[in-house]
């Protein structure tokens, strides 16, 4: 499958917000393949890699049927979180001054979607 063709799927999902839930049996189709064998969902991991694209679980499963969150690497949001979430939690050998930055980050990027806080009368 093209790059181009990847690269209008990395927009479809910067697009939805950031993210977007998919089936393998979607990703299969987008790929032009109908099973998911170990070589086919390999190149398609590299395919998302390779256009920013992230997704959960880390290791995309085989059943068609099986569901996967998509996230775009590169768009703030929603999906920027799910990375900055995805590389810490993912990190065997946490440097403690790198996870403080990361934890740092990952904060920050969470503020907005914090509720207002509402003025209470003394």
């Amino acid at each position: 499958m093209s790059g181009s063709v990847w690269a209008g799927y990395a927009e479809m999902v910067a697009r939805d917000g950031g993210f977007r839930q998919v089936r393998v049996s979607e990703l299969l189709k987008f790929a032009g393949r109908k099973a998911a064998g170990a070589r086919i969902i390999e190149d398609i991991t590299r395919q998302l890699a390779e256009h920013g694209i992230g997704h959960l679980p880390p290791d995309i499963p085989r059943d068609q049927t099986a569901a996967v969150l998509l996230y775009s690497q590169e768009t703030p949001g929603l999906g920027a979180i799910l990375h900055q979430a995805r590389q810490l939690a993912e990190n065997p050998n946490p440097d403690p001054n790198v996870v403080g930055v990361q934890v740092l980050a990952l904060t920050l990027m969470m503020q907005s979607y914090r509720p207002a806080k509402s003025e209470q009368p003394a």
